[in-house]
């Protein structure tokens, strides 16, 4: 019994503290650099390490097993991201192509990016953590760490779907902030939970977490690609 209530607990801690530290970060702190600080580099790349080696006194190696660095079919699992990467790309640079002349409305997405510190003189900077920390970081915690802490869960989906939901709750901050409201908001959250349920299925089909760190890197770039012509130089 004490086993399953401390599960439990672990489980609700793994889940809804990072995106309640995220949401904290934006709507109190207005610091998307706060963002990156305590919830990508501390929860995400950070607060595994920590529990695992130090606490748990765990092997670097298992460690990077678990976290989905290591484990499974690596070489298919590089091949197979780097093709989702790419189509990931294409459809999340199509999609906000889509989205641009309707609902990125320049005004509204640049007072959104300058009530978290973004502004002109920093696109570079936001430009490069998104890229090389972004997809990296949040797969390594939400489809490694996670979805391995929640093997015990059955049916299998069960534990895909919570760290998907998990991993998109908190974009629904950023989206309502960025597209003004609910009604345009919600399919784009919609989009963000179905990616994170397929890549939490491609952690479990290859056994390691670079089909999906590879396929959300793929998706960051895409959009970025849109910040950058549409947003960076206004």
């Amino acid at each position: 019994m004490v086993d399953r209530h401390r599960s439990g607990s672990e489980a609700f801690l793994l889940l809804l503290v990072p995106p309640a530290v995220v949401v904290a970060a934006l709507a109190g702190l207005h610091s998307v650099w706060a963002v990156f600080l305590t919830y990508h580099f501390g929860i995400c790349l950070l607060g595994p390490l920590i529990d695992n080696v130090l606490l748990r006194r765990r092997t670097w190696r298992a460690h990077a097993r678990e976290v989905g660095w290591t484990g499974g079919r690596v070489g298919a699992g590089l091949l197979a991201g780097l093709v989702v990467g790419v189509a990931m790309a294409a459809g999340s640079w199509f999609g906000f192509q889509v989205l641009e002349g309707v609902l990125l409305v320049d005004q509204r997405v640049l007072d959104g990016l300058a009530g978290w510190g973004v502004d002109r003189s920093r696109s570079g900077a936001l430009l490069a953590v998104m890229l090389l920390l972004n997809g990296p970081a949040e797969e390594s915690y939400w489809r490694g760490h996670v979805q391995t802490r929640l093997a015990g869960w059955r049916p299998r989906p069960a534990a895909i779907a919570a760290a998907a939901l998990a991993y998109a709750s908190y974009h629904g901050v950023t989206l309502l902030v960025l597209l003004g409201s609910w009604s345009a908001a919600l399919p784009a959250l919609l989009a963000v939970f179905a990616a994170g349920c397929f890549w939490g299925w491609l952690r479990e089909r290859f056994g390691n977490a670079w089909p999906a760190m590879l396929g959300h890197a793929g998706a960051t770039v895409g959009y970025m690609i849109v910040y950058w012509g549409r947003f960076a130089r206004l």
